[in-house]
């Protein structure tokens, strides 16, 4: 049971505070704590004068001939109710209990119309319960217990419920807190779905104490801190943190560069900058990089460099520097295929000249 069920299902218990509490509803002076109990206890027994459980509080307040005149009396009544209703939502191990408590409480309420509606809930709770409990010998099986957690949470996603498979997700993530895939559902899941940045920035920051060496989470954290507008520094706080740590393969690293380059690009456009050097900046390091630490094959289907260049001709206006990414491509074993050759010609048409477009219509001839 989640913690927050756990709070839903103690709800009723919550003691209802008066400001006065006698022997007699005039103006008598404030009781003892003592008598005050025994005027709330149904035994007559000086004996059996021990504190009450919470949820019988509630019960007893309405018995009180004092309460029982105060004017926000159907105020406090309808407050009681409502809990009761929210204790009865939750497929708690309480809930039978929870159920007669209040139906005792409506019947010295004199509020005998909300039974009906109390039995619903119980009765939809219930079913619901039974369905849960049959996940439960999975769960507790460490050989099943990755399969029925997910079990149990593609089930709570039926409800189509956001407290319930947020719940789901967080028992998820108490029980497998170094598996970065459910990490990266439940991340994925509260940006798409939820759609509270805010929370999906808290579920990220746990996930990397708890996952500190994973790609995709350092990767979707980077957007999410962006999303949900969190300082300049905090963000390049974790791209250091992340290029330092998380790059184990060529893939890796041209997706996390290729992420932080682009949301430098949103950041400039919004601050109407027009400087886009930053930017240039990270796409040349990361090509440095990358080849230092993987060699020929850290750029093996040429996106990163095809991106890189198009980046130089259309926004840096620096044909020079495009063509040399793309002679660089062709020179590194891509020049067999046409198809790199009039990409090249392409982008000179749309940013450069016409004589260097035909300089690489030419050599293609001879080439290919």
């Amino acid at each position: 049971m989640s913690s927050s069920e756990q709070s839903d299902a103690s709800a009723p218990g919550t003691p209802v505070k008066s400001s006065s509490a006698g022997s007699s509803p005039a103006s008598s002076p404030p009781q003892s704590e003592p008598k005050r109990k025994a005027l709330l206890t149904d035994s007559s027994d000086e004996s059996d004068h021990k504190p009450q459980p919470q949820r019988q509080f509630s019960r007893n307040t309405i018995k009180n001939s004092v309460l029982r005149d105060a004017p926000d009396l159907p105020k406090r009544i309808d407050q009681l109710i409502s809990l009761y209703q929210r204790a009865l939502r939750c497929a708690t191990t309480q809930l039978e209990e929870i159920y007669q408590e209040a139906q005792l409480f409506c019947e010295e309420a004199d509020q005998a119309n909300q039974l009906a509606d109390l039995k619903k809930l119980f009765e939809a709770t219930m079913k619901q319960k039974r369905q849960l409990d049959e996940f439960e010998p999975l769960i507790n099986d460490p050989k099943t217990q990755k399969q029925g957690l997910k079990q149990f949470l593609a089930f709570e996603k039926k409800s189509e419920m956001p407290a319930r498979i947020q719940n789901a997700h967080e028992r998820l993530v108490s029980e497998l807190d170094d598996d970065e895939d459910v990490w990266c559902a439940y991340g994925d899941w509260t940006e798409k779905v939820l759609k509270l940045p805010q929370v999906s920035v808290e579920v990220y920051e746990r996930a990397l104490r708890h996952c500190p060496f994973s790609y995709v989470l350092h990767q979707q954290a980077l957007l999410a801190f962006e999303r949900a507008k969190r300082s300049e520094e905090v963000i390049d706080a974790l791209w250091e943190k992340s290029k330092q740590n998380v790059i184990n393969s060529a893939d890796e690293g041209r997706g996390l560069y290729r992420t932080y380059v682009y949301l430098l690009r949103r950041r400039i456009v919004q601050s109407g900058s027009g400087d886009f050097t930053p930017m240039a900046e990270v796409f040349d390091e990361g090509a440095a990089i990358l080849k230092e630490w993987f060699s020929m094959a850290w750029d093996t289907d040429t996106e990163y460099r095809r991106m890189q260049a198009y980046f130089y001709a259309s926004v840096m206006k620096d044909m020079n520097r495009a063509r040399q990414i793309w002679n660089d491509i062709l020179a590194s074993g891509f020049g067999r295929f046409a198809g790199k050759w009039l990409e090249a010609v392409q982008l000179e048409r749309q940013f450069g000249d016409n004589e260097n477009a035909r300089k690489y219509l030419n050599k293609v001839r001879f080439k290919c």
